[in-house]
């Protein structure tokens, strides 16, 4: 009887402890999902033509998916909205996605970035995005979808940037820095083939002798002292600014991992 009840307290321990993903399941090819009812048919047939354009253009994948009072965490809920309706182009599932949420506090918006998707947007063409979205949110709900896709089309246009440049995605769709240090120990080892070079030559120079005394050298009977005084009338002083060390930022993308443990980069919040 004790090892029954034992069995059945586990099962049901297990059923509520084990994750379980709370977003719809969806047609991946629609690209819109406005659960929050905020954009018109012409709005979202506009704003779907655009997408289209900027998958065919970019070779990323581009999703928008809306809330209306939404209390859960909209960045778990983006990656896993991604993740779960299997988003993305090539086998690195390359994309972005856009969660947006608007309740009694306001709009809330959530940019989730995969595979090449978080080469190309690093945190602050990220940034940049969400800083334009929160511009144009006194025109509507509409207007601030509108400008994520105008905005993510135009970064995209410009290429990887350059806190990307030294990045790589690996076949599992992980992000990477790849290795600077064996260009580091190229330019020391050569340096110090250079300096080790450079001193045998000079061992092997005969002809360069160590002066002991500079009296052999002079004659005293050309050399006259005087002295001379400067008397500074007027004085000036110039100040230059120079920004402290540390007031640039090495840039690059922010990674988080979603409940299928798939890497996304991104950002967002309160517009």
């Amino acid at each position: 009887m004790k090892i029954r009840y034992f069995l059945t307290t586990l099962i049901l321990m297990m059923l509520f402890i084990t994750p379980t993903k709370a977003v719809e399941n969806v047609d991946a090819s629609l690209k819109i999902y406005d659960y929050g009812e905020f954009l018109t048919p012409d709005e979202e047939a506009e704003i779907k033509a655009s997408i289209d354009d900027f998958i065919d253009t970019y070779d990323l994948d581009m999703v928008i998916v809306t809330k209306k009072d939404y209390t859960g965490d909209l960045k778990a809920y983006g990656q896993d909205f991604y993740d779960y309706n299997d988003f993305g182009i090539n086998k690195t599932n390359d994309g972005i996605l856009l969660a947006f949420n608007e309740d009694e506090l306001g709009m809330e918006a959530y940019i989730v970035t995969t595979g090449e998707g978080i080469r190309m947007y690093d945190d602050a063409r990220i940034d940049n995005i969400i800083s334009s979205m929160s511009y144009v949110k006194g025109n509507g709900e509409a207007a601030v979808i509108k400008e994520f896709v105008s905005e993510a089309s135009r970064y995209a246009s410009y290429g990887i940037p350059a806190s990307n440049i030294d990045t790589y995605i690996d076949e599992n769709g992980e992000y990477h820095v790849r290795d600077k240090y064996p260009l580091v120990a190229f330019i020391t080892i050569s340096s110090v083939v250079a300096i080790i070079t450079l001193l045998i030559l000079i061992n092997k120079n005969k002809m360069v002798y160590k002066a002991v005394d500079a009296g052999g050298y002079l004659d005293h009977s050309s050399v006259k002292k005087t002295v001379k005084n400067d008397q500074f009338i007027t004085s000036s002083i110039s100040r230059v600014y120079i920004p402290p060390a540390n007031s640039g930022s090495s840039g690059g993308s922010s990674i988080s991992h979603g409940s299928s443990g798939i890497s996304h980069g991104g950002g967002g919040g309160r517009l």
